[in-house]
């Protein structure tokens, strides 16, 4: 009995093992494959920009800098509501603290 038990959990141990094994081979072929496709895309980019001439890859440069430009005005505009609204908490904690600075030296 002791040994059938001691087998058991050996299987156990074993299958396990086993998927473990391939879980973690699956992952390295995921990682491996979204790997490779970022190295295509980049070198499509690449070659896209290649074939460019000068002036078409400046219309690029200026496209790219136009939309890092909205972007960077998008998290400017959320950063002034931020703090307006961290300003706004700092005022209500104030205003709860003297509400309770009253109450408790009444």
């Amino acid at each position: 009995m002791f040994e059938k038990a001691k087998n058991k959990i050996k299987d156990v141990k074993e299958e396990y093992k086993k998927k473990k094994e391939e879980f973690e081979r699956i992952e390295k072929e995921k990682k491996e494959e979204e790997e490779r496709k970022e190295r295509e895309r980049i070198q499509e980019e690449k070659d896209a920009l290649i074939a460019l001439s000068e002036k078409e890859l400046i219309v690029e440069a200026i496209m790219a800098l136009r939309g890092y430009n909205t972007r960077l005005k998008t998290v400017e505009e959320q950063e002034e509501d931020l703090e307006d609204r961290v300003d706004t908490l700092k005022r209500d904690v104030d205003s709860l603290k003297s509400d309770v600075a009253t109450i408790v030296y009444k």
